[in-house]
């Protein structure tokens, strides 16, 4: 199901992205798809239902690599919504391009046109918080996009309760903003914990669902 795989790929992307290229640089990018794959194994042994790894082994690892990385130049984008919006699901592969998130739109399109939907929607809301928080260049580079596209994916299937993949986003989004106050890129952080306190919240309340006597 690729569960062991996307981590890597997107440490390999991250990897090649921020470190310069030398002759040690493609045994490092094994190296770390390796060891995530050896951290996703254990995680999902350790974590429960609860504490899903997600993305939380590209997180922790690429948190490492950028230690090492230069900071990266600021660049200016122009404000295009449709682009800002593609470029938010192109951000999940650290890709800035408009075509790219196009071509991944296109992929979730094919495999689930109802989470496609949700993902324009995530990364579209993202963007538009972006703006308000007069965080304007943040949202069109697709910066605030990709967090709330991933939490969407992540609960698109509650087809029958809509706004839980609204609070996901939400979550996502605030969480979003409360790493920014860290030295590094937040990454995927914010998507990972606003799906564990998604997952938290929907077990207490089951719990306290079956605790309620019944009339």
């Amino acid at each position: 199901a690729g569960l062991y795989s996307y981590n890597g790929v997107l440490i390999g992307i991250l990897i090649s992205a921020v470190l310069p290229w030398s002759a040690m640089l493609p045994a490092l990018i094994i190296a770390a798809g390796g060891l995530s794959s050896i951290i996703t194994h254990q995680w999902r042994k350790r974590g429960g239902k609860l504490l899903v790894a997600y993305t939380a082994p590209f997180v922790l690892l690429g948190w490492v690599a950028l230690l090492f990385a230069n900071p990266a130049p600021s660049v200016f984008v122009e404000a295009e919504l449709a682009n800002a919006v593609a470029r938010g699901l192109g951000q999940i592969f650290l890709l800035d391009q408009p075509l790219a998130g196009l071509l991944i739109i296109i992929g979730i399109l094919i495999a689930n046109p109802y989470a496609a939907m949700w993902a324009v929607l995530g990364s579209a809301i993202g963007g538009g918080v972006a703006v308000l928080a007069d965080q304007a260049q943040a949202a069109w580079f697709g910066l605030f996009g990709f967090n709330a596209a991933l939490a969407a994916l992540a609960f698109s299937r509650q087809g029958e309760k809509p706004w839980l993949t609204m609070l996901a986003i939400a979550l996502a989004l605030l969480l979003q903003s409360l790493f920014k106050l860290l030295p590094l890129p937040s990454l995927t952080a914010p998507f990972v914990m606003a799906c564990w306190l998604m997952h938290i919240g929907t077990h207490f309340t089951c719990l306290n669902q079956r605790r309620m006597p019944t009339t």
